[in-house]
Parts: structure tokens; sequence; C-alpha cells
């Protein structure tokens, strides 16, 4: 127990360092990043003689250190510069950069979106059934077919159907695509029609939302993407205040405020949920809460005990580009995404932290550099969207910002989205963006409160 208490401790400097030199804002993605590993090292100690009896070793705790420190350190040249203005950056000017979205959504569009949700959820229920069909299999309820169907075809546990030809037909993999263009973009959909007061929009942006939760749901057993989505809309809605002018302190204080009230309501619902989705436990809710969240830092450790296990140069942390050689059939092996399990007593981990990936591949060199890359990059994102009129800028920090609040489970940056699907899908929800919102232009709030077009075509 004392090596959880001795990494807390690292940890909670890092943060405050992190703090300090992010503009003393909770939602920079270094405060977010550092702050997700103490609360998975904190529940580790909740954990610890019940699911979690692993001591952590040096190297263990130096990767998980370095790791964040790396990121913190990258971070923190993205927000001191990273080619935006330095202006942006200076407190006393926050008065001159407010910047408020004046976006007006058609309604037909968001009922347009409906439609394709329903082509959507049609092509995965009956692509699902044929596939069952053709391995001579059948199920007495509809979620057993979906837990069927994740266990043999999802890429998390094996490449079995990255190739064409294997489980959905290439046309049922295209339009299966825009589950995630929707879902992101219904994100995007409700920031700005609640920034903007469209009451009957902001409704059925909602509905559209809450349509496709329930589509994962079902047809995935999955919460993760619930999850994420939530975490989208937050640091969405973070970006989105800071436009319309409030101040750090005010900022942190809402948005502290929120994320303790989303998690006392998110953490019971998502263990009650688990029955809902085919992933009932025996275990309290404790342990389950602790172990989900908590579980990435001694699965790290466990599988530094057992070793890394040989695998094609660079397979961990780019697993997008991997994928892409093996649908080519230029190499003749790719391993699951997530494949390899760590015990707990009842539970099983797949995730050892984002920094594992980069240790696995490229040793302790790789967990500097690769960190320091991503948290310069999010954090450009980050200070680019505050201070950008772009759309697309938006459109992209809701699909990509939740990776850093889970990084303390797995990588999502190098390992997922450097691949052509991710790529396909961001171009497609940018497309998508684009025709929702083209016949519009914002308008852009001056320190003196005059409202004036934008002349840069904000992005589009």
């Amino acid at each position: 127990m004392s090596t959880y208490v001795l990494l807390l401790f690292l940890l909670a400097v890092i943060w405050f360092a992190a703090f300090k030199t992010n503009g003393s804002e909770i939602m920079s993605p270094a405060s977010v990043v550092c702050a997700m590993f103490l609360f998975s090292g904190i529940l580790c100690l909740v954990g610890y003689g019940r699911w979690n009896c692993v001591p952590l070793s040096a190297k263990t705790i130096a990767i998980i250190v370095i790791g964040c420190a790396s990121f913190c350190f990258g971070s923190s040249a993205a927000y001191s510069g990273g080619g935006i203005k330095q202006i942006s950056f200076r407190k006393d000017h926050h008065d001159a950069i407010i910047r408020e979205y004046h976006y007006s959504v058609e309604l037909w569009k968001i009922l347009a979106l409906f439609v394709l949700m329903m082509l959507v959820f049609y092509v995965r229920v009956t692509s699902m059934k044929r596939i069952a069909g053709e391995a001579n299999v059948s199920f007495d309820s509809f979620r057993k077919l979906v837990r069927w169907y994740r266990n043999t075809y999802s890429s998390l546990f094996g490449a079995g159907t990255v190739r064409v030809g294997v489980g959905e037909t290439l046309i049922e993999k295209q339009i299966l695509k825009f589950s995630s263009v929707i879902s992101n973009v219904s994100v995007v959909l409700i920031l700005l029609t609640f920034s903007t007061g469209q009451k009957k929009q902001l409704f059925f942006s909602i509905l559209l939302f809450v349509t496709m939760v329930t589509y994962v749901l079902i047809t995935s057993g999955g919460r993760g993407d619930l999850l994420f989505k939530l975490f989208s809309l937050v640091y969405g809605a973070y970006i989105i205040a800071y436009k319309k002018g409030m101040k750090v302190y005010q900022l942190n204080r809402v948005f502290l405020t929120t994320g303790v009230i989303l998690l006392l309501v998110m953490l019971p619902v998502f263990f009650y949920s688990s029955a809902l989705v085919g992933r009932k436990t025996d275990s309290n809710m404790i342990d389950y809460i602790s172990f989900y969240w908590g579980c990435g830092i001694p699965s790290l450790e466990l599988k530094l005990q057992s070793g890394i296990a040989e695998h094609a140069f660079g397979q961990n942390v780019f697993y997008g580009i991997h994928t892409l050689l093996y649908k080519l059939k230029i190499t003749d092996q790719l391993e699951g995404y997530a494949n390899d399990w760590a015990a707990f007593g009842v539970f099983r981990s797949n995730v050892y932290t984002a920094w594992y990936r980069y240790y696995a591949d490229f040793g302790m060199i790789g967990v500097v550099f690769f960190s320091s890359v991503y948290g310069y990059a999010a954090t450009w994102l980050h200070q680019k969207a505050k201070y950008s009129d772009s759309l697309f800028i938006l459109c992209i920090l809701c699909t990509w910002s939740y990776s850093i609040f889970d990084l303390n489970r797995d990588d999502y940056l190098f390992g997922q989205f450097l691949g052509t699907n991710p790529i396909i899908v961001l171009v497609l929800i940018l497309i998508t963006a684009w025709w929702i919102f083209r016949p519009n232009r914002p308008l852009i709030c001056s320190s003196a409160g005059e409202m004036t077009a934008s002349n840069d075509g904000a992005g589009r």
C-alpha cells in the first residue's frame, strides 16, 4: 500500500505544477490527465486488499510518473505559445477575445440525421443476424447475440474482421461509420443550440444524442461510448463558456462542481446498468467501480512482471498503421488491440495505461517522447478551440477530447486515431458539420459588446 501512497504524492506534485503552468485551468489537458491518474490511484487504494493485492515496483512508478510529467511538459510548451497569438494568453486581454457562436440550425437537417440513424441501426441488426446465421449459431435473445458478436468480431479482441469480406460487407462497414459520425455531430449540435438558445433544435439534438446512446447500448453492450460522449460534452461546454466570457476561476468552480455531481450520479448508473447490457456482475458497487477506473495501474505492474510479449515493431503505438498493412495483406499477422488480460480474482483487465504502449515499443524514451507529443497536441487543440471561431476545430475537439479522460486506462491518439477508419470518420464528421451549418456565419462579440460578422468564413 505504501507504494500507492508514494505514487499519489508524486502525481499530486505533478498535477499542481501542471495546473500552475497551464493557466490555472482545471480543465486543461495536463490538469485532466494528472487528475485522472490521481483518481485511478485513489481507487487502487480503495480496492487494496479487495481486488487489488499488487504492490508497485519502482519501474511501474517511474513509468507512470515520467509519462505524466512528460505529458505536462509538452502541454506547458503548447500553452506558452504553440503558434497561437501570444496576446490570447494574457489574462488582461481576456475581454478582448470573447467569442460567441451564432450558428442557426435548420430543424429538417437534424431530422435527416434521425433517418440516417435508423438506417444505421437496421444495417447493424441485420448484419449481426446474417453473420450469426452464416456461423450456424442461434440465440434466444438479442442481448446474447450482441455479446457473441462483440466477443467474436470486435477488433479489440482479434483481427478477424479487419480484412474485406470478413464480418460485415464493405458497404455495411461504410454505413456503420455513420454511427460515430452522428454521435459526435450530436455533441456539437447540443453545444451550439444550447449556446444560442435554439430551444426546439436543442430538444431534437438531445433526442438524437439519446437515440444514438440507446443504439450503442443495444448493439454493442458497451457503456464506454456513453461516458466518452459525456466527457466530450462537458469539455466542449467548458470551451464554449470560456468563449462567452467566463473567467478561469469561475470556470474552475462551475466545472469542478459539475464534475463531482456527474461522478455521484453516473458511477452508480454505470454499475447498475451492467445487467441491462449483458454484463451483470456479482461484485458490489465499490469493487466494480474502483476496479473499472483503477485497474490500469496495477495491470501495468502485472504486465511488467509477466514480461512484454514479442510483437511487430511499433505495433502497440501505431496499431492503426499496422491494421492498414494487415488489411492490404502486406503483413500476415495482427493481434487484437486489447487482447492481453490480467487477472484480479473475479475481475479481468485488458488496459495497462497509455504509457504502457509507449514503453512496450520504445522503452522509457518512447514514454517521454510520445507522452510529450500527446500533451503538446492536446493542449494546442485546447488553446486553438478557445481562441478560434472555426467550427471544424470545435468538431475535432469534441471528437478527440474524451481521450484525455482515459489515458489512465489506454492510449487513443497513436493507437487508434492514426488509422484509416478514424481519419475517414473524422472527414465525414467535418463534412456533416459543414452541411448542417454551411448557410450561416458566426458573429464575433468584441470587447465593446458590438456584434460583427466574421469575414474569414469561420473555418468552413
